[in-house]
């Protein structure tokens, strides 16, 4: 048997070892296209650094990798898209000769040891087609570590690091010069904007690897605990290793090109000993470590829970309760960084990185514990008065989730710098992602499609760039474009598998006032939509005054915003304007019997389903055309979990405590209510809707539906029994109708007697 078992450890020791092409000397084949296409290597072109993006990444990744697990598709990101320390040739090389890059920074060496020993495997099944070749490079620059230490652009970069706008242009030159001086605020790839301050991705994604397949390797006097390598102790390493001062430097701060679209972090501080532990690796390092020794606990509670899904509970609501969230970074690994199982891991880790590294002098192995001794000590001191982000007393209020089908309508008379930043931090901020917003992108004259509609902004980034912006022609047609709307919603309306329980919004980015005549057709229109698109809302965000849109917007005082062409801050703070309001719509409860016609007098009964998290709030509306003459509401829990139902006739957005808010508790059981009431003696348009909110209070962490965005996702039902369908236009004809029998009733009775 004991043969049997080194047998099977050698097999699976080659295997690992096979195709390790990201941990070897040169540049990893797979790779060799995010460096020599200019769209790739050019930072500019690429995805945004943004967890947000990163998230839907390795959405698509899980999605195409179907009969995949967490635990291999962790190892398989690692092997496939990591590859440290790659850096510019200083060399005169001509293109026949090679490709100018190769893995010969420092950061190159823990890497090696990282994908060789700490998490051996490969990539021979990972799926490539998952990824197209644009999100497969932005992967790889976002999850591999690297400083670059050319000369990207003059002192006043770094003098006004925040304030910095890059330039294509200048990117392509810099980016074939070959020798260039040291810059003094050098360049960090790998780094991810969080809200809780930026992460080093790489780092994270080693320690949801070792989470899922701990490991353990041997070395003198003791063990290297895979959790602990592949995040803090093997960080900390590099600083015991490579700095010979005392006491060792750790920590430098940075800061992004930009605010919204983050494509450039430009570190502080380029002295040689300060580039080897950053603050973006001290975060990712933390946060790695937290994951990775809770993995398997969140793996007892969900057995098939998603790399996407730890990220996004992480980095969001906290996994599972609300103490596992990356705003409690301090407490959480208060612990860990004081124990003495930090120095003794990052002493065992020491020999490994010995093992592949090159210094310029010889370290004597005996002095590796107090080497550790001193990086972690500067690490305990700084942590002390650094790294204070935000915590999680600024997290407190339940989260508006945004369940959309959202249309924007863009003007392109706007320069492509101003709106697509508007677009993107919109997009980023309302749930868009497969289960829950879509959107499609028109231009504003012709309407036609830009962007096909998607659930994915990464789709936004691939389709939506400075050439299709500058294709189409400038100018805003606000007829066309309620007229594309309508057919659209109509469309949606007449197929009952889209009813999904969306709410329909119109988003027009006009930079133009609309004329009399398009004013007085989108009234117009606006009073057709209330019989048989009563949910649809129409939401204005142009450059001249609120009043000019009054008429266009649905309601002129809540759905009508200014954009000012500017700084990136003015720009965010138009599209933050924007994303409240979004998160107020609420989502539609519509019967798919009725379609957009509303045609049948049948009597029925309909329901949909919906999932909510702890700590985040539903809303939904039930427009009177789908329950007028009806009799009876129902909310029901599946079991899954505690929610609060709150309904009112006045409030959008009810919630708990709330005026005209009729608030219950429920769980397995239904809240009902009688609605033949509701609308008896009042026409359609006197009707008022039905408004319902739904917030997550307690979770079973049972949720293994397709729908659902977290294994702590609470099921629930919302359904309308006996209802008819009514409109506007069937209530006149009806009207109409009585008119005509009265008049000949009177006059029958009047010759006839």
């Amino acid at each position: 048997m004991r043969v049997l078992e080194i047998f099977v450890a050698f097999i699976f020791f080659i295997n690992s070892s096979l195709c390790q092409d990201n941990a070897g000397t040169n540049l990893a084949p797979a790779l060799q296209q995010c460096y020599n296409t200019t769209q790739f290597a050019i930072r500019d072109y690429r995805l945004p650094s943004d967890m947000t993006v990163l998230i839907d990444i390795i959405r698509r990744i899980e999605d195409g990798n179907a009969f995949q697990d967490a635990r291999e598709l962790s190892f398989e990101i690692l092997h496939r898209f990591r590859q440290d320390g790659i850096r510019r040739t200083t060399k005169d090389l001509d293109s026949t000769q090679g490709i100018p890059f190769s893995p010969k920074g420092k950061e190159s060496f823990k890497n090696r040891v990282q994908l060789k020993k700490i998490t051996p495997g490969n990539a021979y099944n990972f799926n490539n087609d998952s990824l197209t070749p644009l999100q497969a490079c932005s992967l790889h620059f976002m999850i591999s570590s690297t400083i670059d230490l050319h000369e990207l652009a003059d002192d006043t970069v770094c003098n006004k690091i925040e304030h910095y706008t890059s330039r294509v242009e200048k990117r392509e030159t810099e980016f074939v010069e070959a020798d260039q001086p040291k810059n003094r605020c050098p360049v960090e790839s790998g780094v991810v904007y969080t809200k809780w301050g930026e992460v080093k991705a790489g780092i994270l994604f080693a320690g949801i690897a070792a989470g899922f397949q701990p490991n353990s390797v041997p070395v003198v006097n003791g063990s290297v605990d895979s959790a602990y390598a592949s995040t803090l102790a093997g960080e900390l390493s590099e600083v015991a290793l490579y700095e010979v001062g005392k006491p060792r430097v750790v920590g430098n701060k940075g800061s992004w090109n930009t605010t919204i679209d983050r494509k450039y972090y430009f570190l502080a501080n380029s002295d040689k000993d300060h580039l080897y532990l950053t603050d973006a690796e001290i975060r990712g390092s933390l946060d790695g470590l937290f994951l990775a020794l809770n993995i398997q606990k969140w793996k007892s509670q969900s057995s098939d829970i998603k790399i996407s899904q730890i990220l996004d509970l992480y980095y969001g609501r906290g996994v599972f309760n609300d103490t596992a969230r990356v705003c409690n970074r301090n407490k959480l690994m208060r612990d860990l960084v004081a124990s003495d199982k930090l120095v003794q891991q990052t002493s065992f880790f020491n020999y490994l990185l010995d093992q592949e590294s090159q210094y310029d002098y010889t370290p004597i192995k005996q002095n590796f514990p107090t080497f550790a001794q001193y990086a972690v000590e500067s690490l305990r001191s700084y942590l002390d008065t650094n790294l204070k982000d935000r915590e999680c007393s600024a997290e407190e209020d339940v989260i508006e989730r945004v369940s959309s089908h959202l249309l924007i309508f863009v003007d392109t008379t706007w320069t492509y710098q101003t709106i697509q930043p508007i677009i993107s931090h919109i997009l980023k901020n309302i749930d868009v992602n497969k289960y829950e917003t879509s959107y499609t992108i028109y231009d504003g004259t012709n309407c036609n499609t830009i962007v096909n509609r998607s659930s994915s902004i990464l789709d936004f980034y691939d389709q939506y760039n400075v050439t299709q912006h500058q294709k189409y022609p400038t100018g805003f047609d606000y007829s066309k474009a309620i007229q594309t709307a309508e057919v659209a919603f109509k469309a949606k309306l007449d197929n009952a598998t889209d009813l999904t329980g969306q709410s329909m919004i119109v988003l027009m980015l006009p930079h133009n006032k609309p004329t009399s005549s398009q004013s007085s057709y989108v009234q117009s229109e606006k009073e057709d939509f209330k019989s048989v698109l009563p949910d649809v809302r129409i939401i204005v965000a142009g450059s001249e005054s609120k009043e000019s849109y009054s008429d266009i917007a649905t309601n002129s005082n809540t759905d009508v915003f200014t954009i000012s062409e500017g700084s990136d801050e003015t720009l965010r703070h138009a599209a933050e304007n924007i994303v409240a309001r979004l998160k107020k719509i609420p989502r539609s409860v519509v019967n798919p019997k009725c379609g957009s016609s509303f045609e049948t007098d049948e009597t029925s009964s309909f329901e949909i389903t919906q999932y909510v998290q702890p700590t985040t709030v539903n809303y939904h509306k039930i427009s009177p055309n789908y329950f007028k003459d009806g009799q009876t509401l129902k909310i029901r829990g599946q079991g899954a979990g505690t929610i609060a139902v709150c309904i009112s006739r006045t409030d959008a957005n009810p919630r708990a405590n709330a005026t005209g808010a009729n608030c219950t508790n429920i769980e397995s059981n239904e809240l009902t209510r009688d609605i033949s009431t509701f609308c008896t003696d009042e026409s359609l348009t006197d009707c008022s809707p039905i408004y319902i909110s739904v917030q997550g209070m307690t979770s079973n962490v049972r949720c293994t539906d397709k729908s659902c965005r977290f294994p702590n996702n609470i099921k629930y039902t919302i359904s309308l029994e006996n209802v008819k369908c009514s409109s506007c236009g069937k209530l006149l004809i009806n009207n109409l109708m009585i008119f005509v029998m009265l008049v000949v009733y009177c006059f029958t009775s009047k010759y006839l007697n």
